[in-house]
């Protein structure tokens, strides 16, 4: 729904309109029958055109250490938390430690969970069990958003987390789109 596809696929009806004569013969059916088709194409121009890119962003991630070994990549094991019911998993976040810097990695609950605050409640499990002694406790937590996800930037903004400079456009099509991410910190 991007105003330039819009746009474009609104020429191209005109262009259709034009050529096919359904206005001049009154043909609505026939007009229908090229907006679903017109649709259509576009759907599977822009799904043949982003798959690639979506599919290489999500395999990346996967080749992601904190993925390939949480144990190993997180250290200790209060360090990703997991949330399941009925065996099976419905949220899940990790917290990176650098010096005393923490970074909130992999948050994610499934949507029907969403509503019900699981998602802060891990957040909440995952940084009291790594708050530390006062040698070396935690200083600073900072998480990444995209634009995408309000009810995670809501969240963030309601438990004290500040955006942290501007936010940055992806690469390519994404960027393009408009879509951008968002680092948020919060100071303990």
């Amino acid at each position: 729904m991007h105003p330039l596809t819009v746009a474009l696929w609104a020429i191209l009806l005109g262009i259709l309109i034009n050529y096919s004569r359904t206005l001049k013969t009154h043909d609505w059916g026939r007009l229908m029958l090229l907006m679903a088709a017109l649709s259509s194409c576009f759907l599977v121009a822009v799904e043949f055109y982003t798959r690639a890119r979506f599919e290489t962003i999500a395999t990346e991630q996967l080749k992601e250490p904190s993925l390939e070994n949480t144990s190993q990549f997180f250290g200790k094991p209060e360090r990703f938390q997991v949330a399941t019911l009925g065996g099976d998993i419905i949220g899940c976040v990790g917290l990176h430690v650098e010096g005393r810097v923490g970074t909130l990695k992999h948050w994610h609950v499934f949507s029907r969970y969403r509503n019900r605050g699981l998602g802060w409640d891990l957040v909440e499990v995952v940084l009291e069990s790594n708050k530390g002694t006062k040698k070396n406790a935690l200083q600073k937590v900072k998480a990444q958003t995209y634009n995408l996800q309000k009810r995670a930037e809501k969240s963030l903004k309601d438990h004290g987390f500040k955006q942290e400079g501007k936010e940055v456009k992806l690469a390519g099509a994404l960027g393009w789109f408009g879509v951008t991410t968002k680092t948020w910190v919060k100071e303990l």
